[in-house]
Formats: C-alpha cells, structure tokens, sequence
C-alpha cells in the first residue's frame, strides 16, 4: 500500500511549549548574547569545532570504554562504525539526555533522541569533512523521585507508588510498578477505542 504523508513545519515559537528563555535564544536575542558562546545555527557549530579542537582528548580511552560497553550487542554494525569513527579527530558528537522517567514520560524524550540523531545527519551533509555521531546519555543515577515515578494520560495522573529510595535508573520493578501498569493497560485500551 503507497502511504503518503503530508508534514509542516512548525517555528519553536508555534508549539506553546518552550519558555521565552528558550524561544530568546533559539532566536538569537541580543539580550542574551552575553550567556551563550555559540549561536544555534551551521556556523555556530563550526566556531563550535574549532574551540573544541583545542582541546586534547584522550580518543583511545573514549573508543575503548564505548567498546567495552557495547562488547554483548550483535549485529550492530552501524554503531560499531560510530564507536571507531570516533578514534577520528574529525569526528564530533551530539549529545543529549534524559532522566529515566517511568514509560519514557513525555513525548519530548522520543524527540530529543530523534532531534539528535536528524542533527547528526544534517551537519555531516553541511559540514561533510566531519562526522558527527548522535549520543544519548540516561540519567539513571537521578534520586528525585517524585520528578520521575509518574505520568500523565489525557490530564490524569498515575504514579509508581514504592518504598524504594536512590538512583531511580538502579530501582527494582516491584507490585506497585506491576498494579500501575495493569491499571494504565486498561486505561489505554478505552482511550485508542475512543479515537
């Protein structure tokens, strides 16, 4: 079956869901030129590259450590070629981050991921004598609970009630993630037939 899929861009501003902080940088507010060393933009991320050449990283260690720790996955060639392309002193990352929100919490985790992966993309086709890997960090050693252990479904509230305390990424499933989830499943069923 031939899907096709209209898309449009929608400016940062449109979405009701950044700050004026964010929406003044993204656009460049002189207000806060003073805070900020790179622009958001492809020139930006070359002053970017330049600064970053001044410093001396250790590569080695960094391939290393990524190698060790994706030494179990098979049949992983891409990131594989992304952990030695960063032996490559022309090699940059995009990094970003999350905190390990129970079913992911918002949606936003899906884009930043997403966003960093398209960004990685759009430089190497910009900028094609670097390469640019995306990373993505998960803030598993994040202890704030009560940040972390809910989300909300059609402006209702659900929230992993459990005794366990520290690093929310360490913490166990337990009967209280086990009843959330058996109430959401059943809560999730009536809201798709409802669409």
């Amino acid at each position: 079956m031939d899907t096709k899929f209209q898309f449009q861009y929608l400016p940062y501003s449109q979405t009701g869901k950044f700050t004026k902080i964010v929406l003044d940088y993204i656009s460049g507010a002189p207000a806060l030129k003073d805070f900020y060393e790179f622009s958001v933009s492809v020139e930006g991320i070359k002053s970017a590259i330049s600064e970053r050449k001044n410093f001396n990283t250790n590569r080695k260690i960094l391939v290393d450590e990524f190698t060790r720790q994706y030494k179990n996955f098979e049949n992983c060639d891409l990131i594989k070629a992304n952990i030695e392309a960063l032996s490559d002193e022309n090699t940059f990352t995009i990094c970003t981050a999350h905190q390990p929100n129970i079913f992911t919490g918002h949606l936003y985790f899906i884009y930043k991921i997403l966003h960093t992966i398209k960004l990685a993309g759009f430089l190497k086709n910009e900028l094609p004598e670097y390469n640019f890997i995306p990373i993505f960090f998960m803030g598993s050693e994040d202890a704030d609970k009560e940040e972390l252990n809910h989300i909300e479904l059609d402006a209702e509230k659900y929230v992993w009630e459990t005794a366990q305390t520290g690093a929310f990424g360490r913490m166990k499933v337990d009967d209280g993630l086990v009843k959330l989830i058996e109430k959401i499943s059943g809560r999730l069923q009536g809201f798709y037939r409802q669409k």
